[in-house]
C-alpha cells in the first residue's frame, strides 16, 4: 500500500487560492535546434568534425535543444581529445596529469553518449529501436563521413 494522501492538482489549488509559488515547478524552454550553429572558434579539426556530424544526427532525431548546446560543446571537446590522443599510451606513473585528463575525458564521453542516445543501451531506454549492429552510431557516422 502507498504512503499517504495523493497530492491535489495545482489547477485546483489555484482555483481555491491556496497555491504557493515555492511549491510549483517551472518548465524549462526546450526549443529544439533546427540548424547547427557554427562551431566555436577555439575548436580544433576533430572537434569541428564531431560538432557537425554528431550534431546533424542529434538534430535529425530531435534530441538537441538550444539549452543543451553548452553540454554538447563539452562533449565535442572531450571526444576530440580522445580522438586526437587515441594512439598515445599514457602511463599513470610517468605522466599522471595527461593520464588523468585522458581517463576523465573517456568517462565524460561515455556519459554524454548515454545522454544523447549514442550507444545501444541509451537508445533502448529512449524507446529507439534499430537492428543490432557491431558498430555504434557515432562510429558509423564518423566512418561514413571520413570515407565518403
Amino acid at each position: 500500500m502507498g504512503g499517504g494522501r495523493p497530492t491535489k492538482p495545482t489547477a485546483d489549488k489555484e482555483l481555491m487560492g491556496t497555491a504557493r509559488k515555492n511549491r510549483t515547478t517551472v518548465a524549462l524552454d526546450a526549443t529544439l535546434v533546427k540548424k547547427m550553429p557554427k562551431p566555436p572558434a577555439d575548436f580544433g579539426e576533430s572537434a569541428v568534425f564531431i560538432w557537425r556530424t554528431v550534431g546533424k544526427y542529434l538534430i535529425e532525431k530531435s534530441l538537441l535543444a538550444e539549452i543543451d548546446l553548452i553540454e554538447f560543446k563539452r562533449y565535442c571537446r572531450h571526444a576530440a581529445f580522445l580522438e586526437d590522443n587515441a594512439e598515445d599510451q599514457f602511463d599513470e606513473d610517468t605522466n599522471p596529469q595527461q593520464f588523468y585528463k585522458y581517463i576523465t575525458s573517456e568517462k565524460m564521453v561515455m556519459s554524454y553518449e548515454s545522454l544523447y542516445g549514442l550507444n545501444p543501451k541509451a537508445r533502448k531506454s529512449m524507446g529507439m529501436t534499430q537492428k543490432a549492429t557491431k558498430m555504434g552510431v557515432l562510429e558509423k557516422i564518423v566512418r561514413s563521413e571520413k570515407l565518403g
